[in-house]
């Protein structure tokens, strides 16, 4: 997630999400979404543990990508 401060940061360079500063906005705007995704009737995401397979494949393929430019010396 992302969140930021636009009064202090309008370019929004830096995420406050996890800032114990803005952990009340952070607390609302969770309960808006799930009350939207509940009025809504929006499934619930996968698990998390759902996309580790898709990460691993993911890095394997980014270091494929990497070996490959080594090999044709883009790095």
């Amino acid at each position: 997630w992302e969140l930021y401060d636009l009064q202090q940061d309008p370019k929004e360079l830096r995420s406050v999400y996890g800032d114990p500063r803005y952990s009340q906005v952070q607390k609302r705007l969770l309960a808006e979404l799930a009350r939207l995704r509940t009025e809504l009737k929006v499934p619930d995401p996968d698990p998390p543990q759902s996309y580790r397979g898709g990460m691993k494949r993911y890095q394997r393929a980014l270091e494929k990508v990497r070996q490959r430019r080594k090999e044709l010396g883009l790095d």
